[in-house]
């Protein structure tokens, strides 16, 4: 932890006990938080007269989301990629549960930067192109429609994501790895799916990229299936393009809606 223990909220769920991988262990897991972050959350919230009942760590509520959704099974292993724009974060569910978690060196702000930098661009011109661009260097790309380059810049841009995604996939795969032999002690081999969250989540070709660096099926979560509402209320490309947003928000409330 990167703060002192006493000023930090914790809490833990007991996963329960697991012997079928040879060795008998008590699985749990824990979040800390900075007590004045939550209590500042917390205040800022109950400003709009909304009473604040509980608090979740995002991956609890997306596990949630996803079991109510399509219930997650036994046996299956869901990996979960939240890109978000100051972190991204890297989750497993198996066993019906979260069994591991770790926060990714690369962020959306960071993909930005490099953006920038390489061409010679201010911060909210390499965001706006970085938007529009995406991955359309990449041969297969079923998100956003074709993409027609404008200008040479356009292909310095792709460029760079692609090389900055490479990092992420990289990233992710030493992080199975890790999970397989330690956690698992190598039975679990293989991902059966990974699904991806947050504002990243809508960058141009970035599910293909993975899938095809991964070898594992990618979806890009959608928070609003098998919810009730009026459709013609709502523009469907609008619904799609905040879904990964809204993912967290939408699997907190699913856990409230359990209690």
């Amino acid at each position: 932890m990167s703060y002192p223990v006493e000023e930090a909220q914790i809490d833990y769920i007991l996963l329960g006990k697991n012997d079928e991988l040879g060795a008998e262990r008590l699985n749990v897991l824990s979040f800390a938080v900075w007590r004045k972050n939550a209590v500042k959350i917390i205040r800022d919230i109950e400003k709009y007269g909304v009473k604040v009942v509980n608090l979740q760590p995002p991956n609890l509520g997306i596990t949630q989301l996803l079991n109510l959704q399509s219930p997650v099974k036994e046996d299956e292993v869901v990996g979960v990629l939240d890109l978000g724009a100051e972190q991204f974060s890297f989750y497993i569910i198996y066993q019906g549960s979260v069994q591991f978690y770790r926060s990714l060196s690369l962020n959306g702000n960071l993909i930005t930067k490099s953006v920038a930098d390489y061409c010679g661009m201010t911060f909210d011109e390499a965001e706006k192109s970085k938007r529009r661009t995406g991955l359309a260097a990449v041969e297969k790309v079923s998100e956003g429609g074709s993409f027609t380059f404008t200008n040479p810049t356009d292909k310095q841009v792709a460029y760079t994501i692609n090389t900055q995604l490479e990092r992420l996939v990289n990233d992710i795969d030493r992080s199975f790895k890790y999970f397989s032999f330690k956690l698992t002690f190598s039975q679990v081999k293989n991902m059966n799916r990974l699904v991806l969250l947050g504002g990243g989540a809508n960058l141009r070709g970035i599910s293909d990229f993975i899938a095809s660096r991964l070898y594992v099926p990618v979806e890009i979560i959608n928070p609003f299936k098998g919810l009730v509402y009026v459709i013609q209320r709502f523009d469907p490309e609008y619904l799609k393009k905040i879904g990964a947003v809204m993912a967290n928000s939408i699997g907190a409330c699913s856990v409230m809606r359990e209690v």
